[in-house]
Formats: structure tokens, C-alpha cells, sequence
């Protein structure tokens, strides 16, 4: 079994009234990368691997923490470590397995202006593995790594640059039928991002509460807002306010269990992206019994609540299904078994990757 470190940069700045967070010391300001890294280092954890989560505020806190857990394998996850610096923990900790784990798509990708010249030049260090956890992705990288190193073998290219999904922990929820009401609560929860596409789903939102003359609160995270997100907020907040009969509610970044609280008092929790590799609010969904509809984008859901992202109408149809299909108390069935199908596969990989660096 291996010795496996997670490490986060730590989130300095509060999205809401949060303490800010100081190293290892204090607590870990919550995030959908700290969620996931917490998730996958449990999994392995179960497997029988020794594993922890710490969070240092820069580069120069990862020899301290890797000197101090002495580490087989050490997980950095995102693009934050610049490549350089692994010429350095290499020679410091020469038998440690570095790996980069990257949790975007490539449209996502576009706005994070270092990340091809770093993905590409991780590789010029021994012992730095370049992983995604979404299989296109992974595959386009392996595509580009291959040209970048063409004295690589495809099996070299395929060993540095490995799949290394999410896993959701499968502990469902069920909640009691909610009574009928002549008001809606839909849920699009998550950072305010073009790519989220949280404008035409309110628009959905509002087309479908129309037609069942019903009133809606459109539910948001109000107080994160990413990559000049700030248009679609105001865009939400001027539509809500000239339409009175419905309402923009606006919630503040929550640690996970009261994110999840928050989440079952919801009708339908709405996250039909753009671009996606996972998504971690539609596994918290479907744990809590919430009837969902996505974009295919998220793999794992049942192709009967996919919606098409630049369509409303296809948007208002996917919400139809998720009301009728949430007044059966087996409505969530088929995504949880798209998840729990998802997680085995997540363990497979894992456990392939993490035997294969036993023999590099």
C-alpha cells in the first residue's frame, strides 16, 4: 500500500463570511477542489492506502509538508505549482511520484493562461505525472504530450499522463415527498462563470414557472463570482427585479453539509453547463434525493434529464421530466447508478495508476 499526500493551495481570500485560512492551521476554506480531493483521498483511504489533505499558501510549502508525511505518491491538484519548481522537490525528495491533477475541460482550460505551458513542461521532470480527471480531456492531452515528446514511446505518453477521475461517496439520503405548492425553488448552484451558463437556465426557470402559473425562486450562490462573471450577475439580478412575481435568491459559499442542507429544500437542482468534467453539486443532488437536469456533458446522468444548453425550450422540457419523475419516490435511481457505476470505474483507475508507479 502507498503512502498518498493531497495538497491544495489554500484559499486565502473568503468568498462570504468565511475565516480566512492559514496553512495546515486553520480550517480549510471550502471548495469544490477541496471537496474532491477530500472525497478521492477517503477512497483510497478505504482501499487500505495512508493518505491526508493539507493545504500550504504557495509553492514553498510543499518540501515542509512532503518532508514531514514522507510520501509515496504526492497529489497537487490544479494548475498552481509552476514547473520549474519540481527541478527543486525532485532532487530534495528524489523517490516521491509528483502528480498534477487537473480538473478541467479545455474550453474551461482557455482561461487559465499558464496551463498548456506548464501541462507541456511538467514533463521535461522525472517522477511529474500530468493527470485529468475527465477522459477527453486526458486523451487531448496525451495527444499533445506525444507531439511535444516525440522520442516518447505511446506507452510512456500513456504512463505520464494518466486518467484520474472523481468518486462520489454513495451515502443516499432519501427525503419525504414535498408537498404540492404554488411556488418552485430551483436550484443553479456554483461559481457565476460564462461556462456554467446560469442565464438561460433562469430564463427556463421563469418560461417554465409561467406555464404552470406558478411562482419561482431561482436560487444562486450570490457571493463567488469567477472569470468576469460579473455580466450574468447583473444580468440575473436586473431581470429578477423587473419581474416581481418572481425571485433571485442569492445564498452565501457554504462548508459541504450545509451546502447539502440548503440543496434538499430544493425542487430541482438545475446545472445544464457548457462544459463540465464532473460536478460535484449534481453528485450532492442525487445523494439527497433532488431531482436534477444537466447538460450532457455530465456523463453520469441519465440521458432522459439532459438538457441542451443553448436551448430553453429543450431546458423547460428537461425541468417537466424532473417534476414528474421527482413525485416517484424511486426517481433517483437511474443517476445513482450512473454514479455508482462512475465510482467504479474512478476506483479502477485509481488503482491502476497507483500500481503502476510501484514498477516505474
Amino acid at each position: 500500500m502507498a503512502k498518498i499526500q493531497f495538497i491544495l493551495k489554500a484559499r486565502e481570500v473568503p468568498f462570504t463570511d468565511e475565516q480566512p485560512a492559514d496553512g495546515v492551521t486553520k480550517k480549510f476554506l471550502s471548495s469544490g477542489l477541496f471537496n474532491s480531493a477530500s472525497f478521492v483521498r477517503q477512497m483510497l483511504a478505504d482501499m487500505g492506502h495512508t493518505t491526508e489533505l493539507v493545504h500550504v499558501l504557495d509553492n514553498n510549502g510543499i518540501d515542509r509538508e512532503t518532508h514531514r508525511f514522507r510520501p509515496d505518491i504526492v497529489i497537487i491538484e490544479a494548475f498552481w505549482v509552476v514547473a520549474e519548481k519540481f527541478e527543486i522537490l525532485h532532487k530534495l525528495h528524489p523517490k516521491v511520484k509528483w502528480v498534477i491533477r487537473n480538473h478541467s475541460a479545455m474550453p474551461f482550460l482557455a482561461n487559465e493562461g499558464i496551463a498548456m505551458d506548464w501541462s507541456m513542461r511538467y514533463m521535461n521532470y522525472d517522477n511529474v505525472y500530468l493527470c485529468s480527471n475527465d477522459v477527453r480531456t486526458n486523451a487531448e492531452m496525451r495527444d499533445i504530450i506525444s507531439i511535444y515528446k516525440k522520442d516518447w514511446s505511446r506507452e510512456q505518453v500513456e504512463h505520464r499522463v494518466a486518467l484520474l477521475s472523481n468518486y462520489y461517496p454513495e451515502s443516499f439520503r432519501p427525503r419525504m415527498p414535498k408537498p404540492e405548492s404554488d411556488t418552485l425553488n430551483f436550484a443553479c448552484f456554483g461559481a457565476l462563470r460564462p461556462l456554467k451558463n446560469h442565464l438561460i437556465q433562469a430564463v427556463a426557470a421563469i418560461q417554465y414557472a409561467e406555464s404552470k402559473g406558478k411562482k419561482l425562486r431561482f436560487h444562486i450562490n450570490g457571493t463567488r463570482i469567477e472569470m468576469k462573471g460579473e455580466p450574468i450577475y447583473h444580468n440575473l439580478q436586473k431581470m429578477f427585479k423587473l419581474l416581481p412575481d418572481h425571485e433571485l435568491v442569492e445564498h452565501p459559499w457554504k462548508d459541504h453539509a450545509e451546502f447539502c442542507e440548503t440543496l434538499r429544500q430544493m425542487d430541482v437542482a438545475m446545472q445544464v453547463s457548457f462544459t463540465e468534467t464532473y460536478n460535484i453539486v449534481t453528485a450532492d443532488a442525487v445523494v439527497n434525493d433532488i431531482p436534477v437536469i444537466t447538460s450532457s456533458e455530465i456523463v453520469w446522468v441519465d440521458k432522459n434529464f439532459h438538457a441542451d444548453p443553448n436551448d430553453s425550450k429543450s431546458i423547460v422540457a428537461a425541468l417537466d421530466r424532473a417534476m414528474i419523475a421527482g413525485q416517484n419516490v424511486d426517481h433517483a435511481l437511474p443517476n445513482r447508478f450512473g454514479l455508482h457505476m462512475f465510482n467504479e470505474t474512478s476506483k479502477m483507475h485509481w488503482n491502476n495508476f497507483i500500481d503502476s508507479l510501484k514498477f516505474a
